[in-house]
């Protein structure tokens, strides 16, 4: 069951590295020098959700891997125990995810500061 996320994960890295390459920095395609930083969100997005149409095809729909694990959905199953230990789990998670993007939103305000070279620098290092 694991391994179809690995590899998802492995394709959304290369197909992420590869069309940033191409559409930001124009790498491979004579006299055009790409979109530019403004098109790093966009590649972002399309790796994002290219992985999860390509893992769902491959998981769900060609290899039935939900099947072994979940039977489906069924009301009676919602308690309030499960929902409560459900958020005891959900809150501290929730909050370290926030926290992280937190912290990269400060130091995404700190490179304003940033020249050109050094902030080209800074967003490489960020990216690896």
């Amino acid at each position: 069951i694991i391994r179809p996320s690995a590899y998802v994960s492995g394709f959304g890295a290369s197909f992420n590295l590869i069309s940033g390459l191409v559409l930001v920095l124009g790498v491979g395609v004579p006299n055009w020098s790409g979109f530019g930083f403004p098109a790093c969100p966009w590649t972002t997005v399309a790796t994002e959700y290219t992985q999860i149409v390509l893992f769902w095809w491959y998981a769900c729909y060609l290899k039935r891997l939900h099947e072994q694990c979940w039977g489906g959905w069924e009301l009676h199953e919602v308690t309030q125990a499960r929902v409560w230990e459900y958020l005891k789990m959900y809150a501290p998670a929730a909050l370290s995810g926030a926290s992280d993007w937190w912290r990269v939103s400060a130091i995404g305000v700190m490179a304003t500061t940033l020249g050109t070279l050094d902030l080209a620098v800074f967003n490489s290092s960020y990216r690896i």
